[in-house]
């Protein structure tokens, strides 16, 4: 940067801190101590910010980044992370599930892992530094431009605001809110910008948590990296802490007074951090709804993917509607009523006047050789351990998998108990019981997994006597063109025999391709029911080839 642009630079940043402390700033906050000097990216400093990280970015402001704890030392299982997310009342697209919940930096007494997540919603000044790179109106000029085609156009009216000056109360509550009405690849730009900035800046460089020596990057948090925390994470000196249950970590008689929502938020946004936190972090519900790192699927999991997962609900939600577990989709692209010249509809990106963003640090999982050395190692241990022979891991079946899950989640509560005064006996006592259900899970796991392969061996003996009648009528219509003996109709009925024929094995080949992965879902069910039925010594020929068949296309969808 020239002398000359870091003078413009530094002027600037002069110019909107003395904005704010020259100006009565009529916001209040929730926090006993709010600090108006910082209400752009910290206006409620926490009194013990030591596990806090305060990222410098340019035009003097920062990003600050909490941690969550998720308990548990070792990198794979440990099953107190086994929690539950979702909506138990289940509506569309918000169905219940458990997860192992993870964390991506070690803590610092190495007794378990970190989220970093973003203390507020990034707000309109902290864009306008970073995309500006330390020159503010340049910053502002570009959140104009990128606003444009806001569909409502409420953004790009305030955003005008801010070139004719920086100052003054209008453009300081501008400011201090959340950055909304931008494109999904203007949200992804300001992280791509932010992570240069920082890795180009020493003084930046030198905060971000490092996961044995490599630095993190900043990304949009996981849809469980979300949930987890905005239900308050485990306490790890209260264990647990994390509640289920509660659609909310907050009475929603007094659910105003944490979330900017609907009717009283006048569908507009407010500035970050005005209402209460939940576990620290602001805004986690109402003023914005935040982009998360995953595509939208109609239920977390699935494999229909949509546009962008966004969490937290915003202005223009009514507090009734507001769930921890509550999920929406951002079509990253919006039809319009336009046309082209050539009469195809105008298709634009989206841009909701209600969505923004919250940062979170990642890592790659193999950041380094020695980490991904380690990761091996304990894999290798953990393959060892009771967890990999439990249902969840022997079948992916999907009745078995949530049965083996919802027995994982019981064991983990056990554990708990064995903890408190005179639990153990109750421990072990429902340990017994646990054992006993996974046994005749098992059992009947073998069942139906027996059951899958004598079908599929049939279908495929069936499909086989199919090919061979097939064969045969090929043949003799060969025959019949090469001595031209038949007549006609003759020929006409062998055709349509043939027709039919091969319809059969179209349906008896899809049958088949079916049942081979019901079977591969099974795992090691599927896999000792084939050994089974191999030995049995009355198998028809056709029936021998057709279980070879089986094994062999079970084991390739397994290797």
């Amino acid at each position: 940067m020239s002398e000359r642009r870091f003078i413009r630079a530094a002027f600037q940043a002069m110019l909107l801190v003395l904005g704010l402390v020259g100006t009565a700033h009529a916001q209040t906050y929730s926090c006993e101590k709010s600090n108006k000097e910082r209400a752009y990216f910290d206006p409620c400093p926490s009194p013990s910010a030591d596990a806090e990280v305060e990222l410098p970015i340019p035009l003097g402001m920062s990003l600050v980044v909490r941690p969550i704890f998720v308990p548990g030392k070792d990198f794979w299982f440990d099953s107190r992370r086994q929690i539950r997310l979702g909506n138990p009342d289940s509506p569309i697209y918000e169905a219940p599930r458990i997860v192992s919940i993870s964390g991506t930096f070690p803590s610092k007494d190495k007794q378990g892992w970190l989220i970093y997540l973003g203390k507020y919603e990034v707000s309109v000044a902290q864009y306008v530094a970073v995309m500006g790179g330390g020159d503010a109106q340049a910053g502002v000029n570009e959140l104009v431009e990128r606003s444009k085609a806001t569909k409502d156009g409420a953004p790009i009216n305030d955003y005008a605001t801010l070139k004719k000056s920086l100052t003054g109360s209008k453009a300081i509550s501008i400011l201090a809110s959340p950055v909304r009405g931008l494109s999904y690849d203007d949200y992804t730009e300001f992280l791509s910008r932010l992570n240069t900035w920082c890795y180009d800046t020493a003084e930046c460089y030198k905060k971000l948590p490092k996961l044995d020596g490599f630095p993190a990057f900043a990304r949009f948090p996981t849809e469980e990296e979300w949930e987890y925390t905005a239900r308050g994470g485990i306490n790890p000196k209260k264990d647990p802490a994390f509640d289920w249950i509660d659609p909310l970590p907050f009475d929603r008689a007094n659910g105003e007074l944490y979330a900017r929502v609907a009717p009283t938020s006048d569908r507009r946004a407010s500035v970050i951090g005005r209402y209460k936190p939940v576990a620290g972090f602001y805004d986690l519900f109402g003023n914005v709804r935040e982009l998360t790192q995953n595509s939208f699927t109609t239920e977390p999991g699935q494999t229909r993917i949509g546009g962008v997962a966004l969490r937290g609900g915003s202005f223009m939600t009514d507090l009734a509607d507001l769930h921890a577990g509550r999920r929406q989709e951002l079509p990253v692209y919006r039809m319009t009523e336009k046309k082209t010249s050539e009469g195809i509809p105008q298709i634009l990106e989206s841009r909701p006047s209600d969505v923004g963003m919250r940062i979170a640090f990642g890592a790659p999982i193999s950041a380094t050789v020695n980490f991904e050395e380690d990761l091996r190692k304990s894999y290798a241990e953990y393959r060892k351990g009771a967890r990999f022979e439990t249902g969840a891991q022997k079948a992916s079946a999907p009745g078995l998998t949530r049965a083996a899950d919802q027995l994982e989640y019981v064991r983990s509560l056990t554990e708990s108990i064995r903890r408190t005064a005179g639990g153990a006996s109750v421990a072990d006592q429902l340990s017994s019981e646990i054992d006993s259900i996974e046994k005749i899970l098992d059992e009947e796991a073998f069942k139906v997994a027996v059951g899958l392969v004598k079908n599929a061996v049939v279908v495929a003996a069936e499909a086989g006597r199919t090919q061979g009648r097939i064969n045969k009528v090929e043949s003799f219509l060969k025959t019949l063109s090469k001595t031209g003996t038949a007549d006609a109709s003759s020929r006409v009925r062998q055709e349509a025999h043939l027709e039919e024929l091969n319809d059969q094995l179209n349906d008896r080949t899809s049958q088949y391709i079916e049942k081979i992965f019901e079977i591969a879902s099974y795992r090691a069910f599927g896999e000792d029911a084939l050994k089974e039925i191999n030995s049995d010594k009355k198998l028809s020929d056709y029936d021998k080839v057709a279980i070879r068949l089986v094994s062999d296309h079970v084991k390739e969808l397994l290797s």
